[in-house]
């Protein structure tokens, strides 16, 4: 403040000089996010990520007419503690350029496979739910009937996973996830990946007519998998040696992941490089084959 770094007013009775804002060595207001109410004004400001805010300073200083779409390429938006995925980015926008805007945020979960079941596990909830009362819903939807099958519900709090039990398959786990529409009356996504489909017009089909009875929205993803040495462009597996995984054409034996092209899902979106051996232990899990 004495190095003259913020403008200064006078306070409240014009006796004392005071600074407009606190000077800081990041825009903290940003990284950790504000809420507060006062007379006649409230102010709800989410977390972001510190590693973005700082690139969208430094591209506002070499360029200070950036505007807020160049801004957004540096600072995608509010990034939650407890995760979530962020549905469309115009709310984001307008709260940017106005002030003013809303966000939607949907829980990530994964399937894993088990012995005689699957796992249907919320791994990110949307900042500020309560699990507990999400998992109370969970269980008056199952009492009265509006999700069935459902044989065990469990709740891990220092990881904020919520496990549901559910004996599923490709297709079901498309209709049970429709029935979970019932906790988010913004609509619900349903993500379904099956690969080596380029040359089964009927899966697809099948696949396709199923969506369009159950379920309100869903994405299909075919698989884009090639392999450079041998042109094989099937899919490109995940195989086990000594304890670690790894990618590799089941035609040639190819490893080479320079000459490899892989396509996957991660986090909600499309990925075409490869991934830490936690991720590919979760791509190898949860891709389900028809």
């Amino acid at each position: 403040i004495k190095k003259n770094t913020v403008d200064m007013t006078k306070n409240f009775d014009e006796s004392l000089d005071e600074p407009t804002v606190l000077p800081s060595r990041f825009p903290n207001i940003l990284v950790n996010g504000t809420m507060g109410i006062a007379v006649g004004m409230a102010t709800n400001i989410p977390p972001h990520n510190l590693c973005e805010v700082i690139d969208g300073c430094i591209a506002y200083i070499d360029n200070p007419d950036i505007d807020t779409l160049g801004l957004m390429q540096y600072i995608k938006g509010p990034d939650f503690p407890t995760g979530g995925i962020i549905l469309g980015n115009s709310g984001i926008r307008k709260a940017y350029e106005t002030g003013r805007g809303s966000i939607t945020i949907r829980s990530k979960a994964i399937i894993e496979e088990g012995t005689n079941h699957s796992n249907i596990i919320i791994t990110e909830v949307p900042y500020g739910v309560n699990t507990m009362e999400l998992k109370n819903k969970v269980a008056e939807l199952v009492r009265d009937k509006v999700i069935e099958g459902i044989s065990d519900k469990q709740y891990i709090t220092n990881s904020y996973h919520i496990h549901v039990t559910e004996k599923v398959d490709a297709f079901t786990k498309l209709a049970v996830e429709s029935k979970f529409q019932k906790l988010s009356p913004g609509g619900a996504i349903s993500y379904v990946e099956v690969p080596n489909m380029q040359n089964n017009i009927e899966a697809v089909l099948d696949v396709m007519s199923f969506i369009y009875d159950n379920i309100m929205y869903a994405e299909l993803n075919t698989k884009s998998d090639y392999c450079q040495v041998c042109g094989y462009d099937g899919e490109i597996q995940i195989v086990e040696e000594e304890s670690k995984l790894i990618w590799e054409c089941p035609n040639c034996k190819n490893r080479d992941q320079s000459k490899l092209n892989v396509a996957r899902r991660t986090c909600g979106y499309i990925g075409s490089n490869f991934w830490n051996q936690g991720r590919t232990q979760e791509i190898k899990e949860r891709v389900l084959h028809l």
